[in-house]
């Protein structure tokens, strides 16, 4: 697979392209498919279409939408999960 690296002069590569249109930085970007499978193999069971009711309902974890794709981060879904285990968890912080 051929890849193209993009970055300003004096500083380091930091953002990926390939040439099929799946974008990669230093913080993997998932589609819909990739981040309920990602949340379902790491923590909870999550559908495709639960992740489209959560964005419409602006609840769940932050996405972003690049290029017209809808996207999230797998940083931003480790967090938004750790977020709901503190605010939910008996004794944690509310």
């Amino acid at each position: 697979m051929e890849t193209e690296t993009f970055c300003l002069p004096g500083e380091s590569a930091d953002l990926t392209i390939s040439t099929w249109g799946r974008t990669m930085t230093n913080d993997q970007l998932f589609n819909k498919h990739a981040a309920a499978a990602y949340l379902t193999e790491n923590y909870i069971p999550v559908r495709p279409r639960t992740l489209d009711a959560w964005r419409r309902a602006g609840r769940g974890a932050p996405s972003h939408k690049i290029a017209g794709r809808v996207v999230w981060s797998r940083a931003e879904l480790d967090r938004w999960v750790a977020a709901q285990l503190a605010s939910t968890s008996r004794g944690g912080v509310r």
